[in-house]
């Protein structure tokens, strides 16, 4: 089974990369792409915490349904990061 990437952190909280020269460089992805490269548990609860409905069925907005929210994936080298930017904040995913 594939090791998926882990939520580790936000743009609100000091990185040990240079932020801005991430986004410059991370290339829009469609949410399919994202997600199968990330922890399914980790973006759910991360959904969960910024309101969202995480189930079956449509029972209130989904993250990947919100037109707001864009997908990126960066890669250095031989590493990727998956980074979701929802209401101007980018959250960053990597593993470890």
């Amino acid at each position: 089974m594939m090791k998926k990437a882990r939520l580790f952190g936000n743009c609100t909280r000091k990185q040990s990369f240079d932020i801005s020269e991430v986004m410059d460089a991370a290339k829009e992805i469609p949410y399919e792409k994202f997600i199968k490269n990330v922890s399914t548990d980790d973006f759910n609860e991360l959904a969960k915490k910024l309101g969202y409905y995480v189930g079956k069925g449509r029972d209130g907005l989904k993250l990947k349904d919100d037109w707001h929210v864009r997908f990126y994936s960066y890669r250095n080298g031989n590493k990727y990061m998956w980074i979701m930017r929802q209401s101007s904040i980018e959250y960053f995913f990597k593993k470890d």
